[in-house]
C-alpha cells in the first residue's frame, strides 16, 4: 500500500491536524494531549504519514541540526514521539523518513558525517535497527567503543541535560509511558526469542 510522507514545521500544524494526531496517538501513548502537543512543537519538523486517501497513520517528532566536537561537523537527525497505527507497522515509515532527511541534509553538506540519534520507550522502536542497520548502538553482545559512547554521552547531554543517566543509557524522565491498552506485539515464537528484543 503507498502512503505519502509530508515533512512539516511543527508550528504549521493546524487545529484539524492537531486533532487527527491526537486521534492515533491517544490509542498508543498514556500522556495528557497538552503535554504530548508541547513535545510535538518541542522539535522543529514533524513528519506525518499518510494513507494515499489522506487518512493519517503515524507520525514521528524531526529535529535535523550541525554539531561541532573535536574540529569535525556532523549531521544529527533525532526522531522522537513516534506513533504508528498498528496496522500499518513493519512498512518502514521511519526509515523512509530518515532517508529523506538523510538526503537533505547531505545534499546541503555532503562532506559532513551523518548520525541518526533518537530515543524509544518501546522495544518496538529499538527493533529498527538491528532489522535494518549493520552499525548501531547500543546492541548486544558488542560493548559500544569508548569514542561512540562518548558521542552519545554528548548528545545526549546537550539533549536531556540532568534526566540523561549515562550509565544506564536511559532518560529518567519523558511525560510518556505505554499503557496496557498499547499495540500488541504479533510475533511468532522465533521472534518473540529474539535476543534483540531481550537486549535492554
Amino acid at each position: 500500500m503507498p502512503f505519502d510522507i509530508t515533512l512539516r514545521p511543527s508550528d504549521s500544524l493546524t487545529p484539524r491536524e492537531l486533532d487527527e494526531i491526537w486521534e492515533v496517538t491517544d490509542r498508543y501513548v498514556e500522556t495528557s494531549r497538552a503535554h504530548y502537543e508541547a513535545q510535538l512543537r518541542a522539535l522543529p519538523e514533524v513528519g506525518l504519514w499518510r494513507e494515499k486517501g489522506g487518512k493519517l497513520v503515524g507520525l514521528e517528532s524531526l529535529d535535523v541540526y550541525r554539531v561541532q566536537r573535536e574540529g569535525r561537523t556532523s549531521i544529527i537527525i533525532f526522531t522522537s514521539s513516534v506513533v504508528i497505527d498498528d496496522r500499518f507497522r513493519g512498512r518502514d515509515l521511519v526509515l523512509r523518513t530518515g532517508l529523506k532527511l538523510f538526503v537533505r541534509g547531505k545534499i546541503r553538506r555532503p562532506w559532513a558525517q551523518a548520525y541518526w540519534f533518537f530515543d524509544t520507550f518501546s522495544y518496538k522502536s529499538y527493533m529498527i535497527l538491528p532489522r535494518s542497520l549493520d552499525e548501531f548502538w547500543p546492541r548486544r553482545n558488542h560493548p559500544t567503543p569508548t569514542d561512540i559512547s562518548s558521542f552519545i554521552d554528548f548528545l545526549a547531554r546537550q539533549r536531556y541535560d540532568d534526566a540523561w543517566m549515562p550509565s544506564s543509557g536511559v532518560v529518567k524522565r519523558s511525560g510518556l509511558t505505554e499503557p496496557s491498552r498499547c499495540a500488541p506485539a504479533r510475533l511468532s515464537r522465533a521472534t518473540s526469542a529474539a535476543p534483540e528484543k531481550q537486549f535492554r
